[in-house]
């Protein structure tokens, strides 16, 4: 429970009976007081010490400290002129902060009018004890160190209030609290457990902050992710505002949120590792990976070795790996750099909106505010965890993720203020966290195993359980340098052995017993210790195995695979991420619709209150930092009158509804060994019909899927008609444009088994037999069988009609024509009804197998006329 929940209790509470405040001194008048607190409070991490506030009104906030510096408390302000007094009891661990006059031994018969009783009576303890937990009431006690040292000022017990006259006014002094920062990230998890400079991360980049208190911004930017700075930057540089102008608020010490490159790592400190987001995918992501290359003007480079090139990732001069969250960093530094302020450590609780008072619009039309204050003169007050309130006096950016944003909007109280209904709140929950985990084993010259077997690029995959470890990994992901390319024992590197997702964490449900920091999405395995020494020999196991015995897909043998492990070590180390609903500032890794017809809604529930949200959980695109940038255009443009900088079109992306059942359901989902795929039938009846042929089987695709017509636009399945010309995916064969012969619509309307492939474009649902192109073995497979490559997944879901395309069926040479169209990005097959065609070229396993049985009956027609004719002479 945090405490500012109860404030306007409290405040009428303390309004009643305390008497006015005296007025703080200016700041050239008063010199800070501090004192340093001795190692031995760490030891219990500021939990239990409590502070005693004698004669005094607090004001009080928290400012973290760097990895192994000391705490201290610092009165920086105070009223009247003699300074207060503070002293700290190492036998009870007690700080107090006294009025002079109750340190001199004054009582309540002092001549001053300033000058306060010392004696504490009943009525006026319970008021003081409010206003010093009004002072810290957005902290919270079980999660934030300093927040129980300083919430158990306003505790059961407390001593020390005064009683003021009716005609006297109460000391005020501003405290700061200076501790380790609530939140440690990667880099203070491992110098703390690890120490090791070739497996810690070297420090993430820093950048000019501000330490007001009370700040006052035009612009309030919340969360230093991609869609806030990218916001920020354009109002900046499109002369909106002034950069100094701009507050970013961000709850961690580093930028990019979900973005996390751990550079500098091993021996040689060369390698980069994202265990975050990381790459872009210009055909379907082209906004992003304009803004990092012709924006920001930041290189990038092909992520594996597909040719022509399809998905990038950041370099740097040298052509290595520098990390994706480079263009967030360069973003945050521009700003800085002319005059943003930058609030690290800065975690939002609640919003109030109120009037402006006269001085803050007097101050607003000094500064040329355009519009000077927002809307019918309201402000925006941003309560912070450690204690601070800043005021937004025109518009307020929330880049935040679902999960912390309900948080907020659950503490301020907007359904009594007449800003949230049952509607809005309906939208807000339309999106559904998704729980990702990665895992990077590295591993140093001499054992790079794969590189030994002439693996370069690649996916592989093999289930786990609780016990055993999944593989679902990528050869081409992790860094690999080589001293000699031609040398595979001169190469060291990582090997991403696990990237997989879903809703609730079970497929990765082997590390969920391993994540040791709770709040840090990345955990540090190294051989130094049993427990991580045992995982590593495990996954190292594990991948041994599989290559060895399992692998049906792999160009080597099992005894080229058992040469390659003969003498590699189990990796050294290892980088866990688990982006779960435990990760304070993220509560997941990415985000899926669970409803489609709030959209709207839930993208700017508060837009008329000047509150926006820029955020890839509610954007048109889930998943890329491309949803959070393609918000932030519409925003500006909208609403500010800035144009996107762009010279290309932008395509709103259709999104389809995450499937949203538990595994344990969908495995009594009935078989899909039978289900139709993109070959053919002749069938225009319902789906999964248990009474039909394989032949019979509908081969097809949801309705929304998104064509890509020959013109390179975009159009949904059902809205293809005979006669148009499509994109066949391929130049080899014609011009690489087919004619719709035949757009096919078979009704379903019931629940089928499908086949589901999330793509930049969404969800591609389809019939889970529909034949796809590979592009790894250049072969047509099901698209059941690309769970590797595609990250196909099976479940059940509503289908009210499927469609299908038949390409060129005038034409049965395939060298002429490739009866083939792009679906949602991919190269699906075109052979539509004609069973001519499936017949002449069967992709389809169902037709594979007919055709085999075709010649396998020929053969033996063939050796029965033999011994025949052997027989008979």
């Amino acid at each position: 429970m945090k405490f500012f929940l109860a404030l306007p209790f409290l405040f009428a509470v303390a309004n009643a009976t305390a008497t006015k405040k005296c007025p703080l001194r200016p700041v050239d008048e008063t010199a800070a007081i501090s004192l340093d607190l001795p190692i031995s409070v760490l030891s219990h991490g500021l939990k239990d010490l409590p502070i005693e506030f004698h004669g005094v009104h607090p004001m009080v906030v928290r400012k973290p400290i760097a990895f192994g510096k000391m705490p201290k408390i610092t009165v920086q302000r105070y009223s009247g002129n003699q300074p207060p007094v503070i002293e700290f009891d190492e036998e009870k661990e007690l700080v107090t902060i006294k009025n002079s006059v109750c340190s001199a031994g004054g009582s309540s018969g002092g001549s001053s009018s300033n000058a306060p009783s010392c004696h504490s009576r009943p009525s006026t303890l319970f008021s003081t004890l409010m206003m010093a937990g009004s002072a810290v009431a957005a902290l919270n006690d079980n999660t934030r160190p300093t927040a129980a040292l300083l919430a158990s000022a306003a505790a059961p017990g407390f001593m020390g209030a005064v009683q003021a006259h009716e005609d006297e006014c109460t000391p005020v002094v501003q405290v700061v609290v200076e501790a380790p920062a609530a939140y440690r990230g990667v880099l203070e998890t491992c110098l703390d457990e690890v120490n090791d400079p070739a497996i810690c991360p070297n420090p993430f980049p820093t950048f000019p902050t501000c330490d007001d208190t009370e700040p006052s911004c035009k612009i309030a930017v919340v969360g230093a992710g991609t869609g806030g700075l990218y916001t920020a930057l354009r109002m900046v540089d499109e002369g909106m505002v002034e950069a100094s102008d701009v507050c970013i608020f961000e709850m961690t010490e580093r930028v990019g949120g979900r973005l996390l490159s751990l550079r500098g790592l091993g021996p040689d400190d060369d390698l980069t590792v994202d265990v975050g987001g990381y790459r872009t995918w210009p055909r379907f992501t082209p906004t992003a990976h304009a803004l990092i290359t012709e924006y920001l003007g930041i290189p990038m480079d092909c992520y594996d070795d597909s040719d022509p090139c399809e998905v990038y990732n950041i370099v740097d001069d040298d052509g290595r790996k520098a990390g994706f969250a480079t263009f967030a960093e360069v973003m945050m530094e521009r700003l800085t750099d002319n005059g943003a302020c930058f609030y690290p450590y800065h975690e939002l609780v609640a919003i109030e909106k109120r009037a402006a008072t006269a001085a803050e619009l007097e101050v607003a039309i000094q500064r040329q505010f355009v519009p000077p204050i927002a809307s019918e003169n309201m402000v925006t007050d941003l309560m912070f965890a450690n204690g601070v309130t800043a005021t937004a006096t025109w518009t307020t950016i929330l880049n935040i993720p679902q999960r912390p944003l309900l948080n907020v909007v659950r503490n301020s109280n907007f359904d009594a203020k007449d800003m949230l209904d049952s509607n809005t709140l309906d939208a807000l929950h339309s999106v559904q966290p998704v729980v990702a985990q990665k895992l990077y084993l590295y591993y140093p010259r001499g054992h790079v195993w794969w590189r030994k077997l002439g693996i370069i690029s690649g996916d592989f995959e093999w289930e786990g359980d609780a016990r055993n470890m999944l593989l679902a990994g990528r050869y081409h992901d992790g860094p690999v340098y080589c001293d000699d390319e031609d040398d595979p024992d001169t190469c060291h590197g990582f090997l991403l052995a696990v990237y997989t997702n879903d809703l609730s964490g079970n497929k990765a449900q082997f590390f969920s017993r391993y994540q040791r920091e709770r709040e840090e999405p990345v955990t540090i395995f190294t051989n130094n210790d049993l427990e991580g020494a045992e995982l590593l020999r495990h996954a190292h196991r594990r991948l041994e195995d599989f290559h060895k015995l399992y692998n049906t897909n792999g160009n080597y043998t099992g005894f080229a695979a058992t040469q390659a492990f003969n003498g590699v070590e189990p990796p050294p180390y290892a980088y866990l991420s688990t982006w779960n609903n435990a990760i304070p500032w993220a509560g997941g890794a990415w985000h899926a619709w669970t409803e489609l017809s709030n959209i709207d809604t839930a993208k700017q529930p508060f837009v008329d209150h000047n509150l926006f949200f820029v955020n890839e959980a509610y954007s048109l695109l889930q998943g890329w930092a491309e949803g959070a940038v393609k918000l932030a255009d519409e925003i500006l443009e909208d609403h500010f009158g800035i144009a996107r900088p762009w010279d290309f079109p932008v395509v709103d992306i259709n999104q389809l509804v995450r499937q949203t059942n538990s595994e344990e359901c969908v495995e009594g989902a009935p078989s899909t060994e039978s289900s139709g795929g993109g070959g053919g039938s002749g069938s225009s009846g319902g789906a999964g019909s248990s009474s039909g042929t394989a032949e019979d089987a509908i081969l097809c695709f949801h309705g929304d899927s998104l064509i890509e017509m020959a013109d390179g636009s975009l159009k949904k399945i059902r809205e293809v008609k005979t006669g148009d010309f499509v994109a066949t995916g391929t130049d080899g064969r014609g011009t690489g444009a087919g004619l719709v012969t035949e757009a096919l619509k078979h009704s379903v309307e019931k629940e089928v088994p499908v086949a589901v492939v999330s793509t930049p474009l969404g969800d591609l649902v389809g019939t889970p037999d529909h034949p796809i192109l590979s592009k790894k073995s250049g072969e047509w497979m099901e698209m059941r069988e690309l769970k590797v490559e595609l990250g196909v997944y099976i479940e059940t879901r509503y289908i009210d009609a499927f469609y299908n395309l038949e390409i060129d069926g005038n034409i049965l040479d395939e060298q002429r024509a490739s009866h083939s169209y792009v679906v949602n990005g991919i190269m699906a097959s075109g052979l539509g009804d004609h069973k001519e065609l499936n017949r002449r070229f069967p992709r389809q396993k169902h037709f594979q197998l007919k055709d085999k049985r075709h010649l396998v009956e020929i053969n033996s027609l063939g050796y029965e006329a033999m011994m025949f004719k052997a027989r008979n002479g």
